[in-house]
């Protein structure tokens, strides 16, 4: 249903949606990329009103979005309960579809009670279950794909488990499992406007030191179709496989962590043409010893980030910290990967490329500086061999901080998330084609999206934000399985 003070009854079909955003999207039909200097910022909002966050992950070339978002406080929940981790919601996890209008809640999959997979722990006998569906991608078509899962109480431990997670696809009308005779569990990350699908599984493995290895996949998107699994690098000895993109001509991106000749761990970029290549082509680094690919464009441009030659230049946490920066690949050229940079040559800078368009315009996220010891991302464009933070190019008095662009399509229209009113909330970003640049004339004392000269500004909630995602993000360092999702 939709959301945002829209009727339920404006529910449309998917041809319905695409045919409804032609009249969005036309003020961008004769859009020139050259002219932008700054954006129009929309606010996504919520799911429903009492919802707390909202999520963008991928925008197609007709301006549909999918994301994420959550449900309101149940109305049995006492309201004097302050603490987030007491509150109850009506769901915590929806993928959803943005027309310009608000948010179509996609709902989640509804598994057979007796057909979820018994893992090796005790599951309390309860209905008490919770079940989401989380969307990555959407093509031309509106098809959505990600993946459905749910989880139920542990007897042992006070928290839930995850039992069972089916990589899915939306059709239009509901979601629909791929593949289901062979019970495969994983992720689909991306589908193309031919609808071929593509993802990552888990498998057993022959080791017994390890529960299960992903492998990377692709999928014709029918009901009849079939996994075809990735071969990969044959100089590898590799363990796991993740794949996060595919374009129209079926040429696939992902990262191989694998174990090199000596025993060390490693992350691998590669990509795979699905009508020529035998086996996954691996990408080389930007001279470290790691990289990972996000996107490829549809004429076969590649992103994705690696580390830079040398030792580490610390530790977080106890890890330690490599430089890395976000890097763009063309295979036709004849040459290596091409160094993006970062926004910031503070000492612990990283920039991560999440998305390219048709243009080879490139979006993700780098650090800006350090808030109270703690790095700050902001999303960032890059183009015309220069990146530039997209914060600089809105209207610093809306009170955004975008911290990621994840997506970019051909209209050169820009999707994310950002910290607005102390939430984590979705945009979309409008270019501006008359040449006008953003107002910038914030005091670098006022709340928003400005650090002041100290590189100390931004509301508490910001960076409280970054402090927990900063955690969250030495803690991944553990698992380092890189994806743009």
């Amino acid at each position: 249903m939709f959301f945002s003070g829209h009727s339920t009854n404006n529910v449309l079909t998917k041809w319905g949606q695409t045919l409804s955003l032609t009249c969005t999207i036309g003020m961008f039909s004769n859009f020139s990329h050259a002219d932008v200097t700054s954006y129009e910022l929309i606010d996504l909002g919520v799911f429903e009103e009492g919802s707390s966050l909202s999520i963008a992950y991928g925008i197609n070339d007709v301006g549909q979005i999918v994301g994420l978002g959550d449900g309101a406080i149940t109305a049995e929940d006492d309201e004097s309960t302050e603490d987030v981790n007491e509150q109850t919601r009506d769901f915590y996890a929806h993928a959803g579809i943005h027309d310009g209008m608000g948010w179509m809640d996609l709902g989640a999959f509804e598994f057979n009670p007796e057909g979820f997979e018994q893992t090796a722990i005790d599951l309390v006998e309860t209905d008490f279950i919770l079940s989401s569906s989380i969307g990555f991608d959407i093509n031309i078509l509106g098809d959505v794909v990600g993946y459905a899962t749910e989880y139920r109480p542990d007897i042992n431990v006070a928290e839930f488990v995850t039992t069972v997670e089916r990589p899915v696809r939306y059709d239009g009308t509901q979601w629909v499992v791929l593949d289901p005779a062979i019970e495969v569990a994983g992720r689909a990350t991306a589908i193309n406007d031919d609808q071929m699908i593509v993802g990552y599984s888990r498998t057993e493995t022959a080791t017994d030191s390890e529960l299960f290895r992903n492998l990377a996949w692709y999928h014709d998107g029918t009901d009849e179709g079939v996994f075809n699994f990735i071969p990969l690098p044959s100089d590898d000895v590799n363990r796991f496989s993740t794949v996060v993109d595919i374009n129209n001509s079926n040429r696939v991106v992902g990262t191989t962590n694998g174990i090199d000749l000596g025993g060390d761990v490693f992350d691998r970029a590669f990509y795979f043409d699905v009508a020529s290549s035998t086996e996954a082509i691996g990408i080389n680094t930007l001279g470290g010893s790691e990289n990972s690919a996000a996107a490829v464009n549809n004429n076969g441009v590649i992103v994705g980030s690696s580390y830079l030659d040398g030792d580490p230049i610390g530790s977080v946490g106890g890890f330690p910290y490599f430089i890395e920066y976000a890097f763009l690949f063309d295979p036709a050229s004849g040459q290596g990967p091409i160094n993006l940079g970062t926004l910031s040559e503070e000492v612990f800078r990283f920039s991560k490329a999440l998305d390219i368009n048709d243009v080879n315009q490139v979006v993700g996220y780098s650090n800006i500086g350090r808030r109270l010891g703690f790095n700050i991302s902001h999303a960032f464009i890059y183009e015309n061999e220069q990146m530039t933070d997209l914060n600089v190019m809105i209207d610093c008095k809306l009170g955004w901080e975008l911290s990621e662009a994840r997506s970019i399509n051909n209209l050169g229209q820009i999707v994310g998330t950002g910290i607005f009113n102390d939430e984590q909330r979705a945009f979309l970003l409008n270019p501006v084609e008359d040449g006008t640049p953003a107002d910038q004339s914030c005091d670098a004392n006022e709340e928003g999206n400005i650090l002041d000269e100290n590189n100390e500004g931004g509301s508490l909630y910001s960076t409280f934000f970054w402090l927990l995602f900063a955690l969250l993000g030495v803690k991944v360092a553990q698992t380092r399985i890189v994806t743009r999702h």
